[in-house]
């Protein structure tokens, strides 16, 4: 399990995040919801069927309600390749732009702490690191509030040999 814990200084409250650790359950760092890259499509769909919302041959979206304050939902998008899970877009969708701002440090102070100092890049922020079988991994996010006029963050698990050269 994942947990993220806020840094601002003020007292908890409703109308504040306080954890995000039922966001992702997880046994590995690079997990999310309990799959990863390089995973089997039949093992992605048994672990995510209950929150199908759209569903291709190579493409699945799932909507997962939060039990945390601090969003309403976030989507997650599993793309295949040759039966193979080889991305995961996770898009978080926070109640307000404060909250975004607050998760988007979190996730960040979590992956700068897992894979090392992430590379920033016109909003960006880039780790990368190996797949459970070795493969090379980028993970990205972004907060593209701006871009769609309501609080998104968007965090992205993309595998490609050489990536990480």
């Amino acid at each position: 399990m994942i947990f993220f814990i806020s840094c601002d200084d003020s007292s908890p409250s409703e109308n504040s995040p306080s954890s995000a650790d039922s966001m992702i359950e997880s046994n590995s760092l690079s997990d999310i919801h309990g799959t990863s890259i390089g995973d089997d499509i039949n093992y992605v769909m048994d672990k995510i069927r209950p929150h199908i919302v759209s569903e291709m041959p190579d493409e699945v979206t799932a909507r997962i309600p939060l039990n945390i304050k601090d969003s309403t939902f976030y989507d997650i998008d599993y793309d295949f390749r040759d039966g193979m899970l080889y991305s995961i877009d996770l898009d978080i969708f926070p109640k307000d732009l404060k909250d975004c701002k607050i998760l988007f440090t979190e996730f960040q102070n979590y992956y700068d702490k897992s894979y090392g100092k992430g590379s920033q890049d016109e909003g960006y922020v880039v780790w990368y690191t190996k797949t459970k079988d070795g493969d090379d991994l980028e993970i990205s996010m972004i907060d593209e509030s701006s871009a769609h006029k309501k609080p998104y963050l968007a965090i992205t698990f993309y595998q490609e040999d050489g990536i990480a050269d």
